[in-house]
């Protein structure tokens, strides 16, 4: 078994592990197991808070990793999206190897 092997196999055995770290979300509708990162996600609101000077602070409200796989469309930073029932806006989205991390807000950006 190669490196990537060794790696997709450890995202999936321990990562999104529902015994570890990974939760069931439901996105646009379908139930999927996702990361949510509220360590990262607290860090990215103190530093946008330290930005006041600009008149607003922009609290970010969920911060998740899902398998690519997992993600049935394309989605773009403004594009809407259904998490657990609620509209949010993709206000960040990157790719990380085999998986996306995505970062939703109320407002657009």
């Amino acid at each position: 078994m190669g490196f990537k092997e060794d790696v997709k196999e450890d995202l999936d055995g321990v990562f999104f592990d529902e015994d570890f770290f990974a939760e069931w979300h439901k996105l646009d509708g379908e139930d999927i197991l996702v990361v949510v990162d509220e360590d990262e996600l607290e860090e990215i609101n103190r530093k946008e808070a330290e930005k006041m000077y600009q008149g607003k602070v922009n609290k970010y409200s969920i911060l998740f990793y899902a398998r690519e796989s997992d993600i049935k469309r394309k989605l773009t930073v403004n594009s809407s999206l259904d998490y657990d029932g609620s509209m949010y806006f993709v206000n960040g989205i990157k790719k990380q190897g085999s998986l996306w991390r995505i970062l939703l807000g109320r407002n657009q950006v």
